[in-house]
Order: C-alpha cells, then structure tokens, then sequence
C-alpha cells in the first residue's frame, strides 16, 4: 500500500485515530479514507468509520494481514484513549471524532512495542506544529448512495454477495409489469424462493429476506428488499 506522505503528517500536531494506527503500520491515511464500501443492502460506508471497518473487504490491504494488525492495532488505542490516563484529554474527543496528540502517540505507540516507520520514532519526531485545516478533518459514515461521491475509490462488496444473484433478479425484472419497483420484484423472487430454484433455500425471513446459498463463500445468506433496490439500480445503469 502506498506509503504515508510524511511530510505533512509530521507537521499535524494531532492525529484521528485511525489515521494514527494506519501511520504506524506506514500507511497513507489520506489513501485509506478515501476508500467507501458499498455493503449488500445498498449502504455506502467510509473506511474510517469506527464501526464498520471490520465490514471491508480484505482485497483493499496488501499485504492483507495488515486488516487484521489494523483493527487489534486501533482496538489498543481506542482502549487507552477511553482510559484517559494516557493522552491529554482536551485532544481526545471532538465531536463524533476522537484524536490523540502526535508527539503522545509516538511515545506511547513505542512503549507498546509496536513495529512502527522510523518517523515514528521519538528521535525522528522533532516537527513543526501546524493548526489543523478544518478540511483535513475526515468524514465519517456516507449514508446513501448520493453521497458516495465523497469517496474515490469504491469497494462494492456485493461483488461476492448479492452480484452472484444478479441473473434470477434481471429475470425477475423481465417478468414484472414494472422493473423498477423494487417490490414487485422482490415478490417474483420471494416465488422463486418459495419454489427452492437453485441458489434459495426456500427459507424466507420476514426481517432478513430470501435465503440462498452462496456459491462464493459456500454458506447461507439473505437477499433483502434494499439489496433488490440497489441492484436494480445498477443493473438499469449498466444497461443504458
């Protein structure tokens, strides 16, 4: 993964704490955040959000052991930081956002033995303290489609899930008087369910929706009412 620009990063005086945890694993945070995730029910979340990394896929980390390292790595942090015995409290909360001083979590980050870049390093620490832009500060959870747009790079992890039903929900699609009423088609699925064509299992959840086999992943999962919607979305936009 890109490795972080630290020429600015060592002028920031304080640090989100994602964007502290992927700076001592010498990734670029600014990469990181501008990632967003489109889960099976048609949700847009950004990386960053505090919960819902463990939800992305391992494909965006290379090597992909460092998602394991990065969600145990920030799990420490956020435990140290709720301890307030650590880090300067007036740093650690403002508004949805927690953050740390940069020069604490270089001191703190080599107690606790953490492989880190040199640049993290207390000798290597010496900077200039610069205000925080208020455009640096990241945003959190994207939450619709429209506002995926704040995102370059997009991981839609239905690729794996949902997309494998793509063919029953286009020809559920045919057979309805109205292809965009997500309803309506959701109703011609729930049939196909209720019959146990190949992927359903003929179990329909009143809360969780149609169950199927997942070809991809060989266990059950659930085909819902928003994951028909946001798929009938993107099949009439590939369409056109």
């Amino acid at each position: 993964m890109q490795k972080p620009d630290w020429s600015k990063w060592l002028q920031m005086p304080e640090l989100e704490l994602w964007q502290a945890v992927a700076l001592s694993l010498n990734v670029e945070p600014d990469i990181l955040g501008s990632v967003c995730y489109e889960d099976e029910d048609g949700m847009w979340y950004s990386f960053h959000d505090a919960n819902t990394i463990e939800r992305f896929p391992i494909d965006i980390f290379e090597p992909p052991a460092i998602r394991d390292e990065f969600i145990r790595r920030k799990a420490i942090l956020e435990g140290h930081v709720n301890s307030g015995k650590h880090f300067t409290a007036s740093v650690q909360t403002k508004g949805a956002h927690k953050y740390v001083a940069f020069n604490e979590f270089v001191v703190w980050s080599g107690d606790q033995g953490w492989t880190s870049p040199d640049e993290l390093k207390p000798a290597e620490s010496t900077r200039t303290e610069v205000a925080r832009a208020p455009e640096q500060v990241s945003g959190n959870l994207v939450g619709s489609s429209p506002n995926a747009l704040m995102c370059r790079n997009i991981v839609h992890k239905t690729n794996s899930r949902v997309r494998e039903l793509d063919s029953m929900i286009r020809q559920a699609m045919q057979q309805s008087k109205n292809p965009n009423d997500h309803l309506a088609v959701f109703h011609l699925l729930k049939n196909m369910a209720l019959a146990e064509e190949t992927p359903f299992t003929g179990v329909v959840d009143r809360d969780k929706g149609l169950e199927y086999t997942s070809a991809t992943k060989n266990n059950l999962k659930y085909l819902s009412t928003r994951a028909v919607k946001s798929t009938i979305k993107r099949l009439t936009v590939n369409d056109n």
